[in-house]
């Protein structure tokens, strides 16, 4: 078959743009954070490796799994054509991929959590603890779990009570969280926070009950198990992470404005590997357990969720930043001292990249962790800056201003 494509060099040569017809099929995959060309695939349909970079199989793998078909790629063996368009759309097309594939396995994840939650009977406790688990999300911590499972050769269903407990666990955090006592939000992705639909008092049994719920739901399902002594370490990760001496203890900092006003950038370090880092400890590292991974595979997966913990708490806070800067009413804002206290906007990014690449070094030479490569890198990457608008756009922006301070807080993920 023959496709319209482009091919690209790589190294010292220049970058070519060849139109038109070519023999066989040649494809290009862009690494994610670098803007490089990293592979082809020669006229055979044999994959190339013509500039050793993150990102390659995981593409393939991302990219021709369930996406191919749907996207009307041509039938080629381990072919991803990205299009005839310039490098930097053809990355952007390979990031936009990704995050398909997180929203598909969203869109799953949610409907079995819908219906595992709806056999559930009871009162307002129960409705209140459903109400929280519905209310949408990105659902990183089970991703992740699966993308490291996935590394041994486990399936979705094989890990499915794993990230139903690890996200009961996430979701009970965020309920207390919102709470008077704690952060006092009223809203939580863009709808009313569970205490302020339901009260405070319920807000807290709601977080209680999800919390042990987690629990009873993956010892009920470890018999269930391929690796049953695997699958009870995994959930013995997910607890010890989530308490005092990871996500509550990084949490305990985070409620005290006055112990922060004497932190520096390590202690908001160490602040934020507890509060978020812990969690996303929980996720690599449970799934490398119920898989049976190594102890090198486990340590190094670990590791990994420290460093992206620092740099996802990190990207929210410039986020939080950017919408600030957009207009959010005054009375949504709370005072909250962050790790951004100690950096530049600038400079803030640039450590958010760098964890981010430390995180993507700790596991890129284990086998099978392409995906979680590739996600990681897609997770924390940030927009390309858009040129300076023209003193006509920024007046037109500005007569929207006041209309955008009306909007609802931005998703606190």
């Amino acid at each position: 078959k023959k496709y319209m494509c482009h091919r690209f060099m790589v190294g010292d040569l220049n970058y070519l743009h060849k139109g038109g017809r070519v023999s066989g099929a040649v494809a290009v995959v862009g690494s994610m954070l670098s803007i490089k060309p990293i592979l082809i695939i020669n006229d055979e349909g044999k994959l190339d490796v013509v500039a050793k970079a993150r990102g390659e199989k995981a593409a393939i793998r991302l990219l021709v799994d369930g996406y191919k078909k749907e996207q009307g790629v041509p039938d080629v063996p381990k072919l991803v054509y990205i299009g005839h368009t310039s490098l930097y759309e053809d990355v952007k097309k390979v990031k936009k991929m990704i995050e398909d594939v997180l929203k598909k396995f969203a869109e799953k994840f949610n409907a079995d959590v819908e219906k595992e939650m709806n056999t559930l009977r009871g009162g307002s406790l129960v409705s209140a603890m459903r109400y929280a688990m519905l209310g949408g999300g990105k659902r990183l911590r089970p991703f992740l779990l699966l993308l490291s499972a996935e590394m041994g050769g486990l399936t979705y269903d094989d890990v499915f009570p794993l990230m139903f407990g690890i996200e009961l666990v996430h979701t009970y955090s965020l309920v207390h969280d919102d709470l008077p006592c704690m952060d006092d939000d009223d809203y939580r992705r863009g709808r009313k926070s569970t205490h302020a639909v339901y009260g405070e008092a319920l807000g807290v049994l709601a977080g209680d009950a999800l919390l042990n719920y987690a629990y009873e739901y993956m010892l009920a399902n470890a018999v269930k198990a391929k690796n049953v002594g695997g699958y009870i370490t995994a959930i013995s990760c997910i607890m010890v992470r989530a308490g005092y001496m990871g996500m509550l203890g990084g949490q305990s900092y985070d409620i005290d404005e006055e112990i922060k006003k004497n932190f520096k950038r390590e202690d908001f370090i160490n602040m934020y590997a507890g509060k978020t880092g812990a969690l996303f400890q929980a996720a690599l590292g449970a799934g490398a357990f119920a898989a049976g991974l190594g102890e090198e595979e486990i340590t190094s997966l670990l590791k990994c969720g420290t460093y992206l913990g620092v740099a996802f708490q990190l990207k929210d806070d410039l986020d939080d930043l950017v919408q600030d800067e957009k207009g959010v009413d005054d009375k949504e804002k709370k005072p909250c001292l962050t790790m951004l206290s100690t950096f530049t906007p600038e400079s803030a990014k640039e450590f958010v990249d760098l964890n981010r690449d430390v995180a993507a070094d700790t596991v890129k030479t284990l086998k099978g962790s392409e995906n979680l490569v590739a996600f990681i890198e897609t997770l924390l990457s940030f927009p390309k800056q858009e040129e300076k608008a023209n003193p006509q756009d920024s007046s037109e922006a500005g007569a929207k201003s006041e209309e955008e301070a009306k909007a609802v807080p931005a998703d606190k993920e």
